[in-house]
C-alpha cells in the first residue's frame, strides 16, 4: 500500500479543525493529507459515517465527526502538528526513470533549513550536532523524535514483523549516525511494536563505496547499481516477509534510500518505509 505524496515532497500547508455550535468536529485537509489521515486512523474514521468529502472547489476535503472524546481530539491535533513540520517524500524527476514502488512511504522529520539563508531548524541542528559533533544528547533527542514517528506510522503500511535498519554506509567509518540512531531508537519503542525479538537488521558493505558528499545524483545511482550488482550489501539477519523501516540522517535526492529500498524489495521484504532526520532544500545533490 503506497502512501507516497503526489509531488516529490509535500508539507501540510492548509488545514482546519474546529467544533461547530452543535458539538460536531469538522476536519478540513488537502486531498493527500486526507488520505494519509484515513490510513493513520482507520478506526477513528468510522466515527465519520461519510468519510472525507470534497469541499467546495474539490481542492480540499472535509470530514464530520460527532462529539469526539478528548483523547481523539488530541490525536487529531497531534497529527496536524506533526505534519506541519514533517516532509512527506516521493519520487522526484531525477529518480523517476529508475524507480516506481520500492518505497511504500517516506518522510523526513523536517527540512534541515527553512530557506538557504536561514539558520538550521530545530531538527536540523540536532542532526548537525549528533553527526558532526557526536553529541550524545542530540543523538538521544533525535532518536526520541524518530521513535515517536515510527510508533505513529499507519500500521496498514507496515504489518508485523517489523524490523529497523539504515542506509548502508562506507566501510571503516569510526562513527555512523544512522547506525547509532537505530540502536538508540529500539530502546524508545515498545517491544510489542516490532513483533520480532531481534528487530534491528544492520547492513554492511563488502565492497568499497566512494563518499557521496561530492557526487551527482547520476553518479550516486551508478555507484549503488554497481554495489548491488556485485552483491555488495550484507544484512545481519534474514529480512524476507518482514516490514522494514529504513533510517537515514539526510535525504537529498533520495538516490541512496530508493536504491536500498529496491535491494530490500528484491529480498522479498513486504513493505519498506523510509524515515530521515532531515530533508535538504534541493533535490539535485551536487549537480
Amino acid at each position: 500500500m503506497s502512501l507516497l505524496p503526489p509531488r516529490s515532497r509535500c508539507q501540510l500547508e492548509w488545514k482546519q479543525f474546529f467544533q461547530d455550535q452543535d458539538g460536531n468536529w469538522l476536519l478540513h485537509l488537502q486531498p493527500y493529507y486526507a488520505e494519509l489521515f484515513a490510513n493513520y486512523f482507520p478506526t477513528l474514521m468510522k466515527q465519520s459515517p461519510a468519510g472525507f468529502r470534497d469541499f467546495k472547489s474539490a481542492r480540499n476535503k472535509f470530514a464530520l465527526f460527532s462529539k469526539l472524546p478528548a483523547r481523539d481530539v488530541q490525536r487529531i491535533q497531534g497529527f496536524l502538528k506533526f505534519f506541519e513540520r514533517a516532509v512527506c517524500l516521493g519520487i522526484n524527476k531525477h529518480l523517476k526513470n529508475n524507480f516506481t514502488d520500492e518505497l511504500d512511504f517516506c518522510l523526513a522529520l523536517d527540512f534541515n533549513k527553512p530557506s538557504p539563508q536561514a539558520d538550521r531548524t530545530e531538527i536540523g541542528e540536532l542532526e548537525y550536532q549528533a553527526k558532526y559533533q557526536q553529541n550524545s544528547e542530540a543523538l538521544s533527542e533525535l532518536a526520541k523524535e524518530l521513535a515517536f514517528a515510527i510508533e505513529a506510522l499507519p500500521r496498514c503500511a507496515i504489518p508485523q514483523p517489523r524490523l529497523l535498519t539504515h542506509v548502508p554506509s562506507r566501510r571503516g567509518l569510526t562513527f555512523c549516525l544512522p547506525s547509532a540512531l537505530c540502536r538508540a531508537i529500539v530502546s524508545f519503542v515498545k517491544d510489542s511494536f516490532w513483533g520480532d525479538p531481534r528487530p534491528v537488521a544492520l547492513p554492511s558493505l563488502s565492497v568499497a563505496k566512494q563518499s557521496a558528499k561530492n557526487l551527482t545524483v547520476d553518479q550516486k545511482l551508478d555507484q549503488w547499481k554497481s554495489i548491488v550488482a556485485s552483491n555488495g550489501i550484507r544484512m545481519s539477519r534474514p529480512v524476507e516477509d518482514c516490514s522494514i523501516i529504513v533510517i537515514d540522517d539526510l535525504y537529498q535526492s533520495g538516490a541512496s534510500m530508493w536504491t536500498f529500498a529496491s535491494f530490500l524489495k528484491n529480498r522479498k521484504v513486504r513493505s519498506v518505509v523510509g524515515l530521515a532526520c532531515v530533508k535538504s532544500l534541493r533535490d539535485t545533490d551536487n549537480r
